[in-house]
């Protein structure tokens, strides 16, 4: 059986306040369409709110709120719709807050996803 892992942002701080990017020029190029919504939500719920969503051409630019627990790593699931044919595309992606500072063992995790922030 093969397994993958979602990609991987580079690792943040617990308190950073970062801006990431997803370039989705050639997906959408394929259906020619363009985006027309986006929609983020992260997995563990309530610690790492995503604060702020946008898009410009084919690139989602995502800002988690600053926060997190050292040592986790969370998942960030990015819904995009197309503008012209209502396409859907979705893409998760792991971003791991770094743990210098985590003291163990972690917290438990809240299961399910964040409320979505959308543009």
């Amino acid at each position: 059986m093969i397994y993958s892992t979602p990609p991987e942002w580079p690792i943040a701080q617990p308190d950073d306040l970062l801006n990431y990017s997803l370039d989705l020029t050639a997906p959408l190029a394929s259906i020619t369409d363009t985006i027309g919504s986006v929609s983020v939500s992260v997995s563990p719920q309530n610690e790492l709110p995503a604060s702020n969503v946008s898009f410009s051409g084919g690139v989602v630019s995502v800002w988690p709120g600053n926060g997190g627990i050292a040592g986790r790593t969370y998942q960030v699931k990015i819904d995009v719709i197309g503008a012209d044919t209502g396409m859907e595309i979705s893409k998760t992606i792991a971003l791991p807050i770094s743990s210098i500072s985590a003291t163990y063992s972690l917290p438990a995790e809240m299961p399910g996803w964040s409320a979505p922030v959308t543009s």
